[in-house]
């Protein structure tokens, strides 16, 4: 059964889901895997659907370009998956990462994950509150398999401190 990951992104309003499910299931489709999400009033989903043999490609395109353009949606593609599990990566740890807000939070612990090998495999933030008093959470699974702890978190505290932050980095 060919697998595809299936992205859409535009608008939040009801029914997306639903449309995008029945399209998939109108081609045989089994959603595998998905995970959605809804933030500042803008809708993405991302899921990776088995379908039949004999889909055809052009078809499932077609059809989910009229799904797109239903809903109003800015995108709605579909990817083939190679089957590639062994380079899968799996969460060994938890990052989180709290301070007063400030731009670059985000990108310097990525910029000091990514020069040890670290790899984010999910990333949720927020902000409380507003203005100079607004505070910044930042949650981050990853995996550390080819990294060596000690030395990826020693970097996110110099990183940290210099942005006078506070992280916390655990194996789960």
């Amino acid at each position: 059964m060919p697998d595809y990951a299936v992205t859409a992104i535009g608008r939040d309003r009801p029914g997306i889901v639903a449309a995008i499910s029945r399209a998939l299931l109108d081609f045989g489709g089994n959603i595998e895997g998905s995970q959605m999400s809804m933030l500042g009033g803008q809708f993405a989903v991302m899921l990776v659907v088995g379908v039949g043999p004999e889909t055809a490609e052009d078809e499932l395109s077609a059809r989910l370009g009229s799904v797109r353009d239903e809903l109003g949606l800015q995108a709605l593609t579909f990817t083939p998956v190679e089957e590639a599990a062994a380079t899968l990566s799996e969460p060994t740890h938890r990052l989180r990462i709290q301070g007063r807000d400030r731009p670059g939070m985000i990108a310097t612990a990525s910029a000091v994950l990514a020069g040890h090998g670290a790899n984010i495999v999910d990333l949720e933030s927020r902000i409380a509150g507003e203005g100079t008093e607004a505070t910044s959470t930042v949650v981050l699974r990853i995996d550390l398999s080819d990294a060596e702890e000690a030395e990826v978190e020693a970097a996110l505290q110099q990183a940290a401190a210099e942005m006078e932050l506070e992280v916390n980095l655990s194996p789960l």
